[in-house]
């Protein structure tokens, strides 16, 4: 026969208990390193979103540049040749308007 036949009550009382103490431990272990896990994924997800934000703000500034100087550019080309800005200008509105029209 089995030798578990043969405890007696009190001793499978003592397995029964230490068992429910180990899980207990077990649920416990579990619940601290799910908390470790979210902590770990939201910091991650903070610092991401950070250095998105940083490359956003160094993107937005360089098209900005960008386009102060190309405004600039446009300014000493109309202010070097003014007759034919003025008749590329009426060119394009010309054919916008027809574009338009149809």
């Amino acid at each position: 026969m089995s030798n578990n036949s043969s405890k007696t009550p009190d001793g499978l009382n003592a397995d029964v208990e230490a068992l429910r103490s180990d899980f207990l431990a077990l649920k416990s272990d579990i619940a601290s390193a799910i908390g470790h896990i979210k902590t770990d994924t939201l910091n991650g997800a903070q610092n991401a979103a950070q250095i998105l934000a940083d490359k956003t703000a160094g993107l937005s500034a360089d098209i900005s540049a960008q386009g102060q100087k190309t405004i600039k550019s446009i300014g000493d080309q109309i202010e070097r040749q003014p007759l034919a800005s003025v008749l590329i200008a009426f060119s394009i509105g010309f054919v916008l308007s027809r574009a338009i029209s149809r």
